[in-house]
């Protein structure tokens, strides 16, 4: 294995952060300078869609569990993408990147 450069970390979170959301997510936080800022962005948006299918399963609507259920996971993927991020972001000086 070859010895990952700054930028091509840098590109593997962003690679795993647009596996975990949405096309639309995304776009909406596409413009957003720091990956930091993108995944909180994210994970509020996350919430809103926990809390509108909620609502739903509330109201019997079917769909509504699968909505939860959806928004759930990508949270937990979010949360532990802002956990390696924040743990590179830190130790980014004690790596040997070249």
């Amino acid at each position: 294995m070859t010895i990952p450069r700054f930028d091509a970390a840098t590109a593997a979170l962003q690679r795993l952060l647009l596996s975990s959301i949405t096309p639309a997510m995304a776009a909406e936080t596409e413009g957003m300078a720091s990956i930091s800022e993108r995944i909180n962005a994210c994970m509020e948006r996350v919430k809103v869609d926990a809390s509108e299918g909620a609502a739903l399963v509330a109201e019997c609507v079917p769909h509504g569990r699968v909505m939860v259920a959806q928004a759930q996971k990508t949270l937990a993927n979010l949360e532990a993408l802002a956990v390696m991020q924040a743990f590179f972001h830190e130790h980014k000086d004690d790596f040997d990147f070249r």
